[in-house]
C-alpha cells in the first residue's frame, strides 16, 4: 500500500537547522518510507538553484517493557 502526500500549491519553507513537522499518525511496526525533495535558491543572479531528495526509512517499535523505539534505514527495513 502506498499513501502520498504531496501538495505543491502550499509549498513549505524551512531554514537550515529547523526540524519538519509531519501530521501523520504513525503506527507501530510499520515499515515507512519518507522521501522529499528540497530546493535551494541561488545567491545571486548568476548562480542557478539547487535540489536535493532526501530519503529515509523509518519504522517504530513498541519493546517489551512498553516503550517505543524508532529504527532507521536499514535496521528498519531488517527488522522482523
Amino acid at each position: 500500500m502506498e499513501k502520498n502526500y504531496f501538495y505543491p500549491s502550499e509549498p513549505y519553507y524551512v531554514k537550515n537547522q529547523e526540524c519538519l513537522y509531519f501530521n501523520y499518525h504513525f503506527q507501530n511496526n510499520i515499515f515507512y518510507t519518507i522521501s522529499f525533495i528540497s530546493t535551494e535558491k541561488g545567491n545571486n543572479e548568476n548562480q542557478k538553484s539547487t535540489q536535493k531528495t532526501w530519503i529515509r526509512f523509518v519504522r517504530i517499535i513498541k519493546k517489551q517493557d512498553g516503550t517505543l523505539q524508532l529504527l532507521l534505514d536499514a535496521e528498519a527495513s531488517g527488522y522482523s
